[in-house]
Order: C-alpha cells, then structure tokens, then sequence
C-alpha cells in the first residue's frame, strides 16, 4: 500500500510538472502571436531621414526628411487609436539627418541636421513643435 502511494504521489507530481509546461507554452505562445506585423494607415508623404517622436498624448510626430523630390518641412500625426495620419505645421526650415526631442513640457526641440538639397550644409538652427 505504501508503495502504491509511492506511485500515485510520482504520477501527480509529474502530472503537475505537465501542466505547469503546458501553462508555459500557451503563455509564450500568446505572446509569440501578439508579435507580429499588421498594416495600418500610409503617411500621405513618403519620407526617409525623418524623425518620429512619440508625443505625450499617444500620437506620433513625423517631421522633416528627404520626401522623392528634395528635403522636406512637412509633418504629420499618426494616430495609433485610428490608424490614420494627418497634416500638421511644417517646420520652419527644411531640413534631414536631425534630432528630435520631446521635452517634458511636451515640445519637441528639434535641432541641427542638414538643409541643404545638393550638398551637405549642417545647421545650428532649432524649433519647437507645439501641439
């Protein structure tokens, strides 16, 4: 009888080792499915060597950049609650390869970069987003 509770108690134990596997794996697996790629809403310009800055009220401030013609001063908004982008101030100068800053007033300084359209002309100048 002993003996018998010897096995009961080892099979238990090993049943809940399964469960608790089990647990973990569905656990993970949520997560693994939670990382994935979905399309959300296109900005109206195509940019590259622009910034995004998350701004304080869960949106997202897209500046500046080379769009297919030249530099650009434009900015948008994504709205991550709707998927959709819209226009907002463009900047005072054009300019690329910048930084931009969220504060903690919730400006965004943006500083430096280049404005130049042909060659390289890096620049001191800075300005603040206010939404």
């Amino acid at each position: 009888m002993e003996s018998d509770m010897k096995k009961i108690n080892m099979i238990f134990r090993v049943l809940l080792r399964m469960l608790i596997v089990f647990a973990l794996f569905l656990t993970l697996a949520g997560q693994v499915a939670a990382q994935t790629w979905i399309p959300t809403g296109n900005m109206a310009t195509g940019r590259e060597y622009h910034t995004a800055t998350l701004l304080p009220d869960g949106k997202v401030l897209v500046a500046g950049g080379v769009d297919s013609v030249a530099n650009t001063a434009t900015a948008e908004l994504y709205d991550p609650q709707t998927g959709t982008w819209t226009a907002t101030g463009s900047m005072v100068s054009i300019r690329y390869a910048y930084t931009a800053t969220l504060l903690p007033n919730g400006k965004v300084l943006v500083a430096g970069g280049d404005i130049s359209g042909v060659t390289a002309v890096p620049t001191a100048s800075a300005e603040l987003y206010t939404s």
